[in-house]
């Protein structure tokens, strides 16, 4: 009973229609339920390869026209403070459940790594209900952990297993 409520309250921490307060206090007491150090999670991180993902847009009006990425704004400033839009695209595998995550700043630039809040590479895009627990459970939680409830040190460890990506290799169909 203990684990089918705590996977309620973290399908609620990604539901959009909560409030970024309420998303943070949800996932803080799904990491209590299951340990909520870095070192808990850190197996999470490093057990999960991320297949071949599409660089992202550089800026968000090529976001907008790129067809592979379609909006993800769901508690962005919750998760990725100062982004006004986020993008998601799947892995250019198809066999592969991996997805990339784009995000921009007001100015319309891509925001990349820890400094600025940047989308990460995620080990499961959160499509369908199987593929959003197994994000909440190899995506989220690590980074609540590591972020949201660690420090400068161990954020850069989780931006080191999920990275943003810096456009460099980007074009567009």
């Amino acid at each position: 009973m203990k684990i089918f409520l705590t996977a309620i309250a973290i399908l609620l921490a990604c539901c959009a229609c909560i409030p970024d307060f309420l998303a943070s206090l949800t996932a803080h007491l799904a990491l209590k339920t299951f340990g909520g150090t870095p070192s808990t999670w850190m197996d999470t991180l490093r057990l999960v390869y991320i297949a071949k993902l599409p660089a992202c847009p550089c800026t968000l009006s090529q976001a907008d026209k790129d067809q592979r990425f379609i909006t993800s704004n769901s508690l962005i400033g919750y998760f990725h403070e100062g982004a006004s839009n986020c993008f998601r695209a799947p892995s250019l595998l198809s066999h592969s459940l991996s997805g990339q995550q784009c995000c921009y700043g007001d100015d319309g630039r891509l925001r990349i790594g820890i400094e600025q809040n940047g989308g990460t590479a995620d080990a499961y895009s959160p499509d369908g209900i199987t593929n959003i627990l197994k994000h909440i459970w190899y995506d989220v939680l690590p980074w609540v952990a590591f972020c949201d409830m660690g420090n400068a040190t161990t954020c850069s460890t989780y931006y080191n297993y999920r990275p943003s990506d810096d456009c460099l290799e980007y074009y567009l169909l």
